[in-house]
């Protein structure tokens, strides 16, 4: 693992990053999950600067591009398809 920096609108955050990196310096590869620190700490940045909850902080689905394909993506803390018509939620 490796320190990196997540910043976002004049905030930052330092995180471990697992990864394959080099003896010395270098540039790392990383693989599977090896970015979801990453994610989970540019989400929290965003919170911080935007006010806005993530999806499993507000309990709501994501907006998905699952339209393009015709299909309705399923919400991964419930299993229940959202709702496209507002006066359902």
């Amino acid at each position: 693992m490796r320190p990196f920096t997540v910043a976002y609108k004049g905030e930052s955050v330092v995180v471990d990053l697992p990864g394959y990196y080099p003896t010395g310096d270098g540039e790392g590869v990383h693989l599977g999950k090896d970015m979801a620190i990453v994610d989970q700490a540019l989400r929290g940045l965003k919170e911080k600067a935007d006010g806005v909850p993530s999806p499993k902080r507000s309990g709501v689905c994501a907006p998905s591009l699952s339209y393009l394909s015709g299909r309705r993506a399923l919400c991964s803390t419930s299993g229940k398809t959202p709702s496209t018509n507002m006066s359902e939620a």
